[in-house]
């Protein structure tokens, strides 16, 4: 539900209580959903630390489940920072681990979430081919009745992530189509995140129609909703957007202060971490062309 810190104040004793109780695999199954939740909150230096040692700890006592699954996370937040090459490996090595787990239900979740990982990858490079071939291996996954395991959840994420494709390609009907669907799951678990990403791309499907009225409203939306949940990435994608609006309807400053703002969240992140991470963030084009708008 998006609810960051107040799931980081729950678990992060309970990490603690399993390092200093020696509890291994209580703990690297615990560092695993902890490292999203702080993906999510924007802690990202400290999620990727914590997911190196976890990764570790988890291959030093025979675990391949929590260690694909932190494999997932490294190159979901990978992506996010425009570290696409470093991304793509990381996704790979949890299909990689997935793949050794056999007949074992969350084999497929795994995967799942790392093909749509790789579609955004090959979203991000322009390479549509490539992510219409990862969205079709998730669709098949998910069209398999044998996967029901948290279907769910990367469920929206192929649905948003085709919409994307779609966007690309112009076809703004299935791009609709897609954006819809996740929304009917989105709305049901309040998954909130998946909710400003949904509107988000909405209000640009809008924008290629030329409805740009509505466009507006779904984007102010997404924007509000981004920094009340407090997901930087989805604040400078609909900060970035809203701004191209308000700059089409007119409203030049406002576009400009749109732009600004988005663009010091992307600054205040790139402080926090690592320094090759920082130059891939902002060498991202998100990050590039928000300070081209702002010179």
């Amino acid at each position: 539900r998006g609810e960051y810190r107040t799931a980081i104040q729950r678990v992060e004793p309970v990490l603690t209580m399993f390092r200093e109780e020696n509890q291994l695999l209580h703990f690297v199954q615990t560092c695993s959903a902890f490292t999203i939740t702080l993906g999510g909150a924007g802690e990202y230096a400290r999620a990727l630390a914590l997911i190196t040692e976890g990764i570790a700890l988890s291959e030093s006592i025979g675990d391949k489940v929590w260690r694909a699954r932190m494999w997932n996370t490294r190159g979901w937040i990978l992506g996010e920072f425009g570290a696409q090459e470093a991304a793509d490996e990381a996704n790979r090595r949890c299909v990689e681990v997935a793949g050794q787990l056999g007949p074992q239900r969350i084999a497929s979740e795994l995967i799942g979430n790392a093909e749509a990982n790789l579609a955004d990858v090959a979203l991000a490079l322009g390479d549509l081919p490539s992510a219409e071939s990862h969205l079709a291996a998730v669709a098949a996954i998910l069209g398999d009745r044998r996967n029901e395991w948290m279907t769910w959840r990367y469920g929206m994420h192929y649905h948003l992530s085709s919409a994307e494709l779609a966007l690309a390609r112009g076809d703004l009907g299935r791009a609709r189509s897609h954006i819809e669907t996740c929304q009917v799951t989105a709305e049901r678990t309040r998954s909130r995140r998946y909710l400003i990403r949904a509107s988000r791309l909405l209000g640009e499907c809008h924008v290629a129609a030329g409805n740009l009225v509505e466009a507006e409203r779904l984007l102010a939306a997404a924007v509000r909703d981004a920094k009340t949940l407090g997901n930087p990435p989805q604040i400078w994608h609909a900060g970035l957007a809203f701004g191209r609006i308000l700059h089409d309807l007119g409203r030049r400053d406002e576009a400009i202060t749109t732009w600004r703002e988005a663009l010091d969240i992307v600054r205040a992140v790139a402080q926090a971490v690592p320094e090759d991470l920082r130059a891939s963030l902002l060498g991202a084009t998100c990050s590039m062309t928000l300070q081209e708008l702002t010179a």
